[in-house]
């Protein structure tokens, strides 16, 4: 006999208690900065997590390191081209439960145009009453600024 299907549940990222940022080693220094404008939805299967599903969407131009210039430097063709490629893109293609509310979520991350197979860590509080998870991970530019920022193996952030 086949199983039912399960149900699955779709939460929207709430953006007020979400935040989307990054630390990037500039010299001797490193620089803090945020994107304030994101959204993002999880289906989540809570039988079956291979089942779920995540897409997330970070307006580029939002960039945010609390000084005008730099921003403006950050969203010119140097770096995100925010006129050419307005979004930065994830969309998982894989959820693996590592148990104990940890999984791994595979997908694929766009900047610039370039799409890059990457896999994120997640973690989710065993509360039945919380949607919340917690998702860091170290992204590499290498090269030049035209490279895509791709994971770094080792947690190098070169």
């Amino acid at each position: 006999m086949p199983q039912p299907a399960s149900p699955t549940r779709t939460f929207i990222v709430d953006t007020s208690h979400s935040e989307v940022t990054f630390q990037v080693r500039h010299l001797l220094t490193k620089v803090r900065g945020r994107f304030s404008n994101f959204s993002g939805t999880v289906e989540l299967d809570e039988a079956r997590p291979d089942r779920s599903k995540v897409s997330f969407v970070v307006q580029a131009g939002s960039v945010d390191t609390g000084q005008d210039d730099r921003d403006t430097h950050l969203k010119s063709a140097d770096f995100f081209a925010v006129d050419t490629f307005p979004t930065l893109t994830f969309a998982s293609s894989r959820i693996i439960d590592r148990g104990n509310g940890q999984f791994d979520v595979a997908g694929e991350l766009t900047i610039r145009g370039v799409t890059q197979a990457m896999v994120l860590p997640v973690s989710r509080p065993k509360t039945s009453a919380s949607s919340a998870c917690a998702l860091s991970s170290v992204l590499s530019r290498a090269g030049t600024a035209d490279t895509l920022m791709v994971p770094s193996p080792n947690g190098s952030t070169s």
